[in-house]
């Protein structure tokens, strides 16, 4: 399986985004959000995804995304944001879709950047 990290998305197969705890979306994850009319706030509001570190929500892509799946992954709280969560968030999606057939995976590292 090929994983991109990319600052901008135009079109993926399965597109990660980070939601924080407390299913908080980063900026980016917030637009993306807003361009499906919040179907990505309500699959992440579903279940038990709070968007602590190790958990992912697969949401079949509503429209407006441009890509096969939405896989949601808890990137834990935002203040502990390091370059090891940042390692971890990205482990965690592959692990969430390595058995899935997908080709590639793209993360949306665009917020992931450590303050």
């Amino acid at each position: 399986m090929k994983i991109e990290f990319v600052a901008a998305v135009d079109a993926a197969e399965i597109l990660a985004v980070p939601v924080f705890e407390d299913r908080a979306f980063s900026p980016a994850g917030s637009a993306l959000d807003a361009k499906t009319s919040g179907a990505l706030t309500k699959a992440a509001g579903k279940g038990r995804f709070t968007g602590k570190a190790g958990q992912s929500l697969s949401v079949a892509a509503p429209a407006g995304v441009n890509a096969d799946a939405v896989l949601l992954v808890g990137a834990g709280a935002k203040d502990k944001l390091d370059d090891l969560a940042v390692e971890a968030f990205g482990g965690n999606a592959y692990a969430a879709v390595k058995l899935s057939g997908a080709e590639v995976l793209t993360i949306d590292a665009s917020d992931l950047a450590p303050e």
